[in-house]
């Protein structure tokens, strides 16, 4: 198991013991069920924090990305304090769904050295994320990958959330 995500992790959240975490947690979906439900909003940002447990391919490798906006949204979430540090986060990944839709998600750099090693691009991953927010106008979802499990050689039937 690796143990720098798991102690960032453990940052993060605040709760979780260091050697464990809380996939229970993680609600069972799939990307295109929350592409194709976004928020009721005709303007503005709906901001929250669900944490989801779904599957994607990987289409281009981890790349530099700006993420000040998660800082902010845990700490409107009340999910750090306004003092706390929030996770670094300076990668995005970009996935797509089961049927085609590309999504580009932030990446915690404690995950980027490993994604890029376990996980290249046309790779199935297993991703435990943060839904962060969604943006009307942009129609944006904002994801943050907390965890991932590349499902190489392994039975994806068996490997899906809420399996």
């Amino acid at each position: 198991m690796r143990k720098a995500p798991l102690l960032a992790l453990l940052f993060f959240f605040g709760h979780l013991p260091a050697e464990a975490f809380d996939y229970e947690s993680y609600t069972p979906t799939t990307l295109d069920e929350i592409l194709d439900h976004p928020p009721a909003i005709s303007e503005g940002m709906d901001i929250f924090f669900k944490k989801r447990d779904l599957a994607a391919t990987v289409t281009e490798v981890p790349g530099p990305g700006t993420a000040v906006i998660v800082g902010r949204v845990l700490r409107i979430r009340g999910v750090i304090s306004q003092t706390q540090e929030a996770p670094a986060v300076n990668h995005c990944v970009t996935v797509k769904s089961d049927m085609g839709k590309s999504v580009r998600m932030f990446l915690q750099d404690v995950l980027v050295e490993t994604f890029r090693v376990e996980a290249p691009v046309g790779t199935r991953v297993r991703l435990w994320v943060a839904y962060l927010y969604y943006g009307a106008a942009s129609r944006e979802h904002g994801f943050l990958v907390n965890e991932f499990e590349a499902l190489v050689g392994k039975d994806v039937e068996k490997s899906k959330p809420g399996t």
